[in-house]
């Protein structure tokens, strides 16, 4: 069993499966002293997401959206010169579920009670147009408007509180010369 585990929530290619491919790429191999290990299962899936993710071009090098129907999880392990500093789990829930509400949907709510951190994944093309009321119009349908209700489900049933929310804006460099950090910072603030 892991130290500490971590819930990402987003909606359907929003990123999270990347995130967890790219971060597993970086790490593998070791970063400053330090290394994430995986069990081999696991190691394998990742690894023929990473060769994918080398394609030159094209949707099809994209890792496989994660099935509604099945939830996802990645145990690592984080040390520092081959010595553990923590076992985390992460818990890759499907963007479907969110709107369907089917399936897995309560074990989305256990998850975050259970979490050190809640990442909710915002898909950067939301905020890729000049027109900043459009900008936040779009974060808001293709995250606020379904992720919301569940936070405040949530607060409402936990008295002592949420964990920390980290929100990832993923493909970044589509809406870099649309929008400063700073500025996606006051629109996710304002929705959330």
């Amino acid at each position: 069993m892991a130290d500490t585990k971590y819930t990402m929530v987003g909606m359907t290619s929003a990123g999270k499966t990347c995130y967890i491919t790219a971060m597993y790429m970086k790490m593998a191999a070791g970063f400053d002293g330090f290394t994430l290990v995986t069990d081999e299962k696991t190691r394998a899936k990742l690894g023929r997401d990473i060769l994918t993710l080398r394609e030159p071009k094209g949707p099809e090098r994209f890792p496989t959206a994660t099935n509604a129907t099945v939830t996802q999880s990645y145990e690592f392990r984080l040390s520092y010169e081959t010595k553990k500093i923590i076992t985390f789990e992460m818990m890759d829930y499907a963007g479907g579920l969110l709107t369907t509400m089917e399936g897995n949907y309560a074990q989305v709510k256990e998850s975050i009670a259970e979490s050190t951190a809640l990442y909710i994944f915002i898909d950067g093309k939301s905020f890729c147009t000049d027109d900043r009321e459009e900008r936040k119009d779009n974060v808001y349908y293709d995250c606020a408007m379904t992720v919301t209700p569940i936070i405040q489900d949530f607060a409402d049933t936990h008295p002592e509180g949420l964990p920390p929310i980290v929100f990832v804006i993923t493909k970044s460099d589509l809406c870099k010369k649309y929008i400063s950090a700073e500025e996606a910072t006051s629109v996710i603030c304002s929705l959330f």
